[in-house]
């Protein structure tokens, strides 16, 4: 009741600025008796719904606006993602071009290098056993040395050789163990066969 006293007497104070300003007229006066006798409550009561349905609609546009501003980030975040993915696409295709023809010289390379060791010193019969020319020395390859291994070593193959190795290994025992077994049991009964009771 407080506010709509106070914007009352607003009212009726603005409204006594505009009559002192303008003069005394028939309207004037008219207007100002109907707008003490049913505008205030009208004016209060009007203005209060109207001011909240703007700040309402206010706060939902800009809410909106944000939403909006929300989506075109998420857009922009999304078709920045993708434009990644299709430059390190295109970026392992080329490295993929540029190997291959390293891959070509580093062959070309190994195939040499087989050749210079194959021809360096090959071992001759001398007599029946295996010897080195006499106007030669044997051939010098330290253990350590990277010329004892062909360019490229992949020590995954000999890992890979070894686990083959150890599996057969493991086989041609079960293999041998399950043919003791079979002899053994087979040799007891005939010997059991053989002996009266």
């Amino acid at each position: 009741m407080s506010d709509s006293s106070a914007v009352e007497d607003h009212h009726e104070h603005i409204i006594d600025q505009q009559q002192s300003q303008a003069g005394p007229s028939t309207s004037s006066t008219v207007r100002s008796s109907e707008t003490k006798n049913a505008a205030p409550v009208k004016v209060g009561a009007s203005s209060t719904p109207d001011i909240v349905a703007s700040r309402e609609l206010a706060v939902r546009m800009r809410r909106l606006e944000l939403d909006r501003l929300q989506f075109e980030t998420e857009k922009a975040r999304k078709e920045l993602e993708f434009e990644q993915r299709v430059l390190e696409i295109t970026r392992q295709f080329a490295l993929q071009d540029t190997c291959i023809p390293n891959q070509a010289e580093k062959a070309v390379a190994w195939l040499a290098d087989t050749d210079r060791v194959g021809m360096a010193t090959g071992a001759q019969r001398n007599g029946g056993g295996i010897g080195y020319p006499r106007s030669s020395q044997p051939p010098f390859t330290p253990t350590g040395s990277r010329g004892s291994y062909p360019p490229h070593y992949d020590p995954t193959w000999m890992c890979d050789q070894r686990a083959a190795q150890e599996q057969e290994y493991v086989a041609w025992r079960r293999a041998v163990e399950n043919l003791k077994r079979k002899g053994y049991k087979g040799s007891r009964k005939s010997s059991s066969q053989t002996t009266p009771s």
